[in-house]
């Protein structure tokens, strides 16, 4: 599975764009910001809404590249 979601995660555009998910998004601007950790992460779009709201977030991916653009998503 990892090789699969590194192939995936490669190529420079992101496979499920820069935004975030839309139910994620809906629900997360619903609640007091805390902390909050999100497994299986991919290239981080959930994870950089949820810090621009003001939340402490975590997240993991078995994904080496997902995580390399989750990085790169943050910073920019």
């Amino acid at each position: 599975m990892k090789t699969t979601w590194d192939e995936r995660y490669r190529n420079a555009e992101y496979q499920y764009g820069i935004n975030p998910n839309e139910f994620i998004a809906e629900k997360l601007r619903l609640l007091k910001p805390g902390r909050i950790l999100i497994p299986a992460a991919g290239e981080g779009r959930d994870l950089v809404f949820a810090a621009s709201l003001g939340w402490e977030a975590h997240g993991f991916d078995l994904s080496d590249q997902g995580e390399a653009k989750a990085l790169k998503l943050a910073r920019e």
